[in-house]
């Protein structure tokens, strides 16, 4: 189902979040992250854990639509591929660390550690990017308007392409 999700919103999410500057996105994903994820781990109640979920879900859907465009504008062009790739890692990475994780923490006896783990690294991130010279740069994703932006995508062929591709993948997981 989130698949589905991701594949009906991802477009719609990536046209709302252009009109954001980076700086933006980081501090209110990353900050409703941790707000979501101290909730859910300290949470008595089966319908917080869910709405802290969702929200985790939506802040998550939102750093992978609008980073990769901000990588490819800050990136040099010979880098941009290089960078791309390596931007392309964090979801396994992200699912490889969190099932070590689990494995070690599974001795104290309780799943809230790894939300509680999970809100400690996004604090290490929102931390780590205030330091970083490139978020600083408040440069909105595109200068197009929202309708101009569906326009290009609906006209060019290569980007209709890898949407239908994206869908069959995403399609596997439902």
């Amino acid at each position: 189902i989130f698949s589905l999700l991701g594949v009906v919103t991802g477009a719609f999410a990536g046209g709302f979040l252009s009109k954001f500057t980076v700086r933006r996105i980081t501090n209110y994903t990353f900050g409703l992250m941790i707000i979501s994820g101290i909730c859910g781990a300290f949470s008595q109640t089966l319908s917080i854990i869910f709405i802290s979920r969702i929200l985790e879900g939506v802040c998550f859907v939102a750093v992978v639509v609008s980073y990769p465009t901000f990588i490819s504008r800050v990136a040099a062009t010979k880098d941009r591929a290089l960078a791309l790739s390596i931007w392309s890692v964090f979801i396994p990475l992200g699912f490889s660390l969190a099932l070590l994780s689990s494995i070690l923490l599974s001795p104290l006896g309780s799943w809230r550690y790894l939300w509680i783990l999970g809100s400690i690294f996004a604090i290490i991130y929102l931390l780590g990017t205030r330091f970083h010279s490139l978020i600083d740069k408040n440069i909105p994703y595109v200068t197009k308007t929202i309708p101009g932006h569906y326009r290009a995508f609906l006209l060019n062929r290569n980007f209709l392409m890898l949407a239908f591709i994206f869908t069959v993948y995403a399609f596997q997981w439902i």
